[in-house]
């Protein structure tokens, strides 16, 4: 019975404390990713022998068989969570 009630209190505490200050970090620093999803061109890459070539073309085209689509745009959570990562890691040092 004290397990279940202090599993209560700290999913609780978790709710109340964490997770405001984690919205208000990926609301913010989400707006990077929020941009490039707007990008009305995505970046391609392909190897060449040992040299690499890229190149933009429109989003609506499909991405050739032997092209790499590099657009940050199709990661735009990843990017997200970069950013945080980042700015937490600066906050730490700091503090």
């Amino acid at each position: 019975m004290a397990f279940a009630f202090l599993l209560i209190l700290v999913n609780v505490l978790w709710v109340v404390l964490v997770v405001p200050i984690q919205y208000f970090f990926i609301l913010f620093l989400g707006g990077p990713a929020r941009y490039y999803l707007s990008s009305p061109v995505k970046t391609l890459a392909r190897f060449e022998g040992s040299k690499l070539e890229r190149k933009e073309i429109p989003r609506e085209e499909e991405t050739p068989k032997d092209w790499m689509d590099l657009s940050i745009a199709n990661k735009s959570v990843t990017l997200t969570y970069g950013i945080v990562t980042l700015v937490l890691t600066v906050i730490r040092y700091f503090l």
